[in-house]
């Protein structure tokens, strides 16, 4: 049985997150973003890239255009897993969370922005070692939370 927090959030917030913010992820100024700048300071190149948390997939497109990588999102909230295979075709998505990833391959780059604050602390732990498991040996994980931003809570 998934925990209260987790219930909540897949019922009413990973949509209502999207909806709030889907005007501001249209404007997306790839230069601005931090993970992209990220993988610039240290001269990543990454082939295979999957976005926990990912939105509609605006920084993963941006990605598979820059890098030629093969990209997926897992999303939670399925108006942005409809959205985001409308706009960005070069990103493949899957609908899940960070506690149950439905992946089983590894990635040389995975990246999770903004999700932890949203994962249920019973399931914290659990969340980690999912995201561990997708990231190849010698492969980059890139966390960012709590940094402020342009977007809507």
């Amino acid at each position: 049985m998934s925990s209260h927090q987790s219930r909540i959030f897949a019922s009413t917030e990973g949509d209502a997150w999207f909806k709030r913010n889907a005007a501001q992820l249209r404007d997306f100024e790839p230069e601005t973003d931090f993970p992209l700048k990220l993988l610039d300071l240290y001269g990543l190149k990454p082939r295979r890239v999957v976005e926990i948390g990912a939105s509609n997939g605006y920084r993963l497109a941006e990605i598979a255009s820059r890098y030629s990588a093969k990209v997926v999102a897992v999303e939670p909230s399925s108006e942005a897993v409809l959205n985001g295979t409308e706009a960005f075709p070069s990103v493949t998505f899957v609908q899940g969370d960070a506690s149950r990833l439905p992946l089983q391959n590894s990635y040389d780059l995975v990246l999770i922005n903004f999700v932890f604050h949203w994962v249920d602390r019973s399931r914290l732990m659990q969340a980690v070692a999912e995201i561990d498991r997708l990231v190849v040996d010698g492969g980059y994980l890139i966390i960012g939370d709590f940094q402020p931003s342009h977007l809507a809570r």
